[in-house]
C-alpha cells in the first residue's frame, strides 16, 4: 500500500491516517495535521478527511478511482485546502471578537442609560456612542502658550511633545490642533495620540506636571457634549450641596461617570 500523496510504499512502522471519507490511507507528514502529540493524533485519525475529499466540498471535481492524481495538482489542493482551513480560523476568531465587542457595547450602553437616569433613544444613544470612539485618542491640554502667529503647527508640536516627554517618554501624537478661540486666553490643544492606552497613561501622571515647567498647564479627555453636559450638573450639584453645610464632599470619576461622594 503506497501513500496516497507522495506515492511512497508505506510500511506498519510508519505513522499513518486514513482518510474517513475516501479511505485513501497518507503519512502523517504527508496529511494536513501538524504539531499534535499521539493522543490528539489518535482522536484525529477518527474524523479526518484527506485535502483531495475537502477540495471537494469547495467545489473542486473529484478524478475518477482509476484515475492517478497529478502532484503539481495534489499539491494545489492541500494548498487550497490549507489557506481555507486558515479562513475559517481567522473568521472564528473574528466572530468571537465581534461577540466581545457587542458584550462590551451593551455594557456601555447600560451604564450610560445608568448614569442619566432617562431614556435614551437608540439613535441618540448610538450617537453618543459613535461620538466617544471618534474622540478615545484624544487629549485636550488647556494654557500651552500660543505663538503671535497664529498658524504655527510646528511650534505647538514642539511644545506638546515636551509636556508628554515630562508625563511619559516615548509618547508619539498622531496630530495636533488648536481649537475654536473662546476666550481670550490661549487657545486649547487638542492632540490625538497613537493608541486609546496612550490617553490613559497621560492622564493617570498628569499630576507630575504641578512639579515641572509646566505647572499651569491642564489635561482632559476629549469629552463629548452629553459628557460636558453631565459633569456641569454633578459640579452644580456639588456646590449646592457643599453651600447646604454638608462638607468633605468631592467629585470622583468611578468607572467614567462622575459622582459626588464623601472624601
Amino acid at each position: 500500500m503506497n501513500c496516497s500523496k507522495c506515492s511512497c510504499k508505506l510500511s506498519k512502522r510508519d505513522k499513518i491516517i486514513k482518510c474517513v471519507n475516501c479511505a485513501n490511507s497518507y503519512y502523517f507528514a504527508c496529511s494536513s495535521l501538524t504539531n499534535v502529540n499521539d493522543e490528539i493524533f489518535i482522536k484525529k485519525s477518527e474524523s479526518w478527511a484527506c485535502y483531495v475529499c475537502e477540495a471537494v466540498k469547495l467545489g473542486v471535481k473529484k478524478p475518477q478511482e482509476s484515475t492517478s492524481l497529478d502532484p503539481d495538482l495534489l499539491s494545489k489542493i492541500n494548498n487550497i485546502y490549507l489557506a481555507v482551513r486558515e479562513i475559517k480560523k481567522s473568521v472564528s476568531k473574528h466572530d468571537s471578537l465581534l461577540s466581545e465587542l457587542n458584550k462590551k457595547l451593551d455594557e456601555v450602553s447600560n451604564q450610560l442609560r445608568d448614569s442619566y437616569r432617562c431614556s435614551i433613544s437608540d439613535e441618540s444613544l448610538n450617537s453618543e456612542m459613535l461620538d466617544r470612539q471618534s474622540r478615545a485618542r484624544n487629549l485636550i491640554i488647556f494654557n500651552l502658550p500660543e505663538s503671535n502667529n497664529s498658524h504655527s503647527p510646528e511650534e505647538d508640536k514642539l511644545l506638546v511633545k515636551s509636556v508628554l516627554d515630562t508625563l511619559s517618554p516615548n509618547l508619539g501624537t498622531a496630530a495636533v490642533s488648536r481649537l475654536v478661540r473662546k476666550s481670550d486666553k490661549p487657545r486649547s490643544v487638542k492632540v490625538t495620540l497613537l493608541e486609546v492606552s496612550d490617553v490613559f497613561t497621560v492622564l493617570k501622571n498628569k499630576h507630575k506636571l504641578r512639579t515641572s515647567n509646566f505647572n499651569s498647564f491642564r489635561s482632559t479627555p476629549d469629552r463629548t457634549a452629553m459628557q460636558r453636559n453631565q459633569l456641569r450638573e454633578v459640579l452644580s450639584k456639588l456646590e449646592q450641596r457643599k453651600a447646604a453645610g454638608e462638607s468633605n464632599l468631592v467629585m470622583k470619576f468611578v468607572k467614567g461617570i462622575p459622582t459626588i461622594s464623601k472624601n
